[in-house]
């Protein structure tokens, strides 16, 4: 979500800043996932906007859900993700 009365808001008003779509938000979430060096870490991504809930333990799931965002986002297929009446925002 842009907030109004922010900068990012004003931007994004003015054309200059478009937010992703749907899969363009898992392909960020994949990428900081892939991109991690956790040591010990419980990772959630379960919040009620978010379209993929994710808990994995880090780094022991790091691979199984990388692969499971990189599926997800290959099959583009909606129905494997939050319904958008679901998403709490």
């Amino acid at each position: 979500m842009v907030v109004p009365g922010t900068a990012l808001y004003e931007e994004q008003m003015a054309g200059r800043f478009e937010l992703p779509d749907t899969f363009g938000f898992l392909e960020e979430l994949g990428i900081m996932v892939a991109k991690s060096d956790f040591t010990d870490c419980f990772f959630t991504s379960n919040h009620a906007s978010n379209y993929l809930p994710i808990r994995a333990r880090m780094p022991q799931e790091k691979n199984e859900t990388t692969r499971l965002i990189q599926r997800v986002i290959e099959s583009s297929n909606k129905k494997m993700l939050r319904p958008e009446y679901m998403r709490g925002l």
